[in-house]
């Protein structure tokens, strides 16, 4: 049922080397976070995208993305292709496991746009999108680069967004499991799940959007989050007909997910303004949260920035930053470190020189500092796309991110200076995966009794199984193959 997934020996090595190397980008120090030299996770022929991360207190790093698992070898000018299965790699603070494709829907074509969370008792929660569903599964964070330690995936709704970005996933302080997420269609809008039980049973749906106006067409980038008084907080951004942000909206819910607040119109699309949108939260403290966005303008220029110190009853007004910079690449993402200190990743370019990639600034408690660069280089970030970041131990910040212009996940680390890491707590003892037969047929959906379904996890046909499980024959011809990936790419145009 596993199927190994395809890297070369050299592409492995290179990996090891430079993931505990240490060795710094010479023009990426700042006084607050050295930054070490990115490293390629995913490194393969087909097309990598959208990468999810998430640390535990366990000393891991988990990262997944979507990949076209048997599909055609990208070349120059191609455009990264829709995944057709969820892969996965682990980070246990020397190496990274090889990466394995462990979530795969039979009769699916897609799996994209994963969201991811960890809870207390050492279970990875996924959420994912396919051609027109959401699923769910989970895994005990030890063996989750095992296919064998996945849930059956769960079918969330039948009738998804599939925009980007339309499903999230959280775990509030009692431990429960909260999935946001858009539908379409004539009752679309963003709803809530909940589960008690570790993802064994789910709640009834909640919606919590209000009906769209006459220039919103449907919703998209949504993003659930828990903060540390035990409040839910819910953004999300609708879009017009062309498919630019029409407007941003917030809600929150201060009984787990029991009732929500009328959801609050933060910023809305003025008739010049490009566009508004790709709204990241995150919390700061006890009620403190940051919220990051494309605010409104002509032209997509710096992030507007707000703050509530009152777990989200009452938001300051936005402020403009990141002025210097323009772009939408995805998310600018704001993350915290164990002094609750704001560090803010940023995928854009610089409005002079139009140099892509990305960036870093520093919180100081009133203003962000200027931004520096901490990788633009070609080949690695200079049409870098879908941009995430986690925290590790609290002195270490993880950031994963697509290179379209190579079909790439590219990951890079960075040590936050002055700060000791947080002792590892023990992981949870979880039983060991049994392999199962492998099911001829898919069997017949089961109702769960609230609306949500069970499918079998069976693999993809022999025949993507084959191709993914080819190894190159050595190190030599590794050399030979990258020499020539990389002479093409450099005669590849810049897509930004």
């Amino acid at each position: 049922m596993i199927r190994i997934f395809a890297r070369s020996i050299l592409g492995l090595t290179i990996l090891a080397i430079l993931s505990q190397s240490g060795t710094p980008f010479a023009a990426a120090q700042t006084s607050t976070v050295k930054w070490d030299t990115p490293v390629n996770l995913s490194n393969t022929p087909t097309s990598s995208d959208h990468a999810a991360i998430v640390a535990d207190p366990y000393g891991y790093v988990h990262v997944l993305w979507s990949e076209d698992i048997g599909g055609p070898a990208l070349t120059a000018h191609d455009v990264v292709r829709v995944g057709n299965s969820i892969i996965y790699s682990r980070w246990d603070g020397k190496s990274w496991t090889a990466p394995n494709d462990v979530l795969f829907v039979p009769d699916d074509s897609v799996a994209d746009f994963s969201a991811v969370a960890v809870d207390a008792k050492g279970r990875l929660h996924v959420v994912w999108t396919g051609l027109t569903n959401i699923y769910y599964s989970s895994a005990p964070v030890q063996f989750a680069d095992s296919a064998h330690a996945w849930r059956q995936p769960i079918i969330v709704t039948t009738n998804s967004a599939r925009s980007q970005l339309e499903s999230s996933i959280g775990v509030d302080q009692s431990g429960n499991i909260h999935i946001a997420y858009a539908t379409r269609g004539e009752d679309s809008g963003v709803f809530h799940v909940v589960s008690h039980d570790g993802g064994a049973t789910w709640s009834a749906p909640t919606k919590l959007s209000q009906p769209l106006d006459q220039l919103e067409v449907g919703f998209s980038t949504v993003k659930i989050v828990s903060d540390l008084a035990g409040y839910l907080h819910v953004i999300w951004q609708t879009y017009e007909k062309q498919g630019f942000g029409q407007a941003v909206y917030y809600t929150r819910s201060v009984d787990e997910g029991q009732t929500w607040s009328t959801p609050q119109q933060l910023v809305y699309r003025g008739p010049t303004d490009f566009e508004v949108g790709w709204a990241y939260l995150t919390t700061v403290s006890q009620s403190e949260l940051h919220l990051v966005y494309i605010g409104n303008g002509e032209r997509p220029i710096g992030r507007a920035h707000r703050v509530t110190l009152d777990g989200g009853q009452t938001w300051s007004a936005p402020r403009e930053i990141l002025t210097d910079m323009e772009g939408i690449n995805g998310y600018v993402v704001p993350v915290v470190d164990s002094a609750h200190e704001l560090h803010l990743i940023i995928d854009m370019r610089t409005r002079d020189t139009q140099i892509v990639g990305l960036y870093y600034a520093h919180w100081n408690g009133n203003d962000w500092s200027p931004p520096v660069p901490i990788a633009t280089q070609s080949l690695i970030a200079d049409s870098a796309h879908f941009m995430a970041a986690t925290t590790r131990l609290g002195n270490e910040l993880f950031v994963v991110w697509t290179e379209l212009s190579t079909g790439e996940i590219w990951l890079m680390r960075g040590v936050v200076q002055g700060r000791l890491p947080a002792p590892t707590q023990a992981v949870p003892n979880a039983a060991t995966p049994t392999p199962q037969p492998t099911p001829t047929t898919i069997p017949f959906v089961t109702p769960i009794g609230n609306g949500l379904r069970v499918i079998d996890h069976t693999p993809p046909s022999a025949a993507n199984s084959s191709s993914s499980n080819s190894f190159l024959p050595g190190a030599g011809l590794a050399v030979v193959v990258i020499a020539l990936v990389i002479i093409g790419r450099q005669l590849h145009t810049r897509r930004n």
